[in-house]
């Protein structure tokens, strides 16, 4: 999944908390995040487990902390 972020607060540990809540490792397979001023700004990829339930974990824990994101499938 593709990961957007647009200006939450760059000192917030999104990938760390969100691992350690649903207890589910991911694979980081792209990053392109800036600091502007405090606030995150990019994009990051990450490939999640195979198991469906595990998927949907780290989904609802994403779109539940208000982060924007979609799907990608082979992405390079």
């Amino acid at each position: 999944i593709r990961i957007i972020f647009d200006g939450r607060s760059s000192f917030e540990p999104v990938v760390s908390n969100m691992v350690l809540e649903c207890k589910v490792p991911v694979n980081i397979m792209f990053a392109d995040l800036k600091d502007m001023d405090g606030k995150a700004v990019g994009q990051l990829v990450l490939q999640l487990p195979d198991e469906d339930t595990a998927a949907a974990k780290v989904k609802h824990y994403l779109t539940g902390h208000g982060l924007s994101m979609e799907e990608v499938d082979g992405y390079v």
